[in-house]
């Protein structure tokens, strides 16, 4: 009897850690894909309200373009990061569970 639910337990909670790390990868890939997504409609947005307002001046719509390309640079910077960071820890925590 004891035996029986020993096994029945650690079935469960292997299903339930098969789910976790499953779940963690697909919401990792789920948030960079969004924010790939979110960053070049974002530019595509603002490149047409360029166009669209490119009689007032020139210069200051040059500036904002160049500011916001950087932005973008310094936001896929930090999501590099943030990628990088999370799946060394979904490896570690990978790798702790079978040693």
């Amino acid at each position: 009897m004891r035996s029986s639910v020993r096994s029945l337990i650690l079935r469960l909670m292997l299903l339930v850690e098969l789910i976790s790390f499953s779940s963690r990868l697909i919401s990792l890939t789920i948030r960079l894909t969004a924010n790939m997504i979110g960053s070049l409609i974002m530019l595509k947005l603002i490149g047409s309200l360029v166009l669209f307002i490119l009689s007032i001046n020139v210069v200051r719509m040059v500036l904002l373009m160049v500011g916001i390309y950087v932005l973008e640079i310094a936001i896929c910077v930090i999501q590099a990061y943030v990628f990088s960071l999370l799946t060394s820890l979904y490896l570690k925590d990978i790798i702790n569970l079978f040693l």
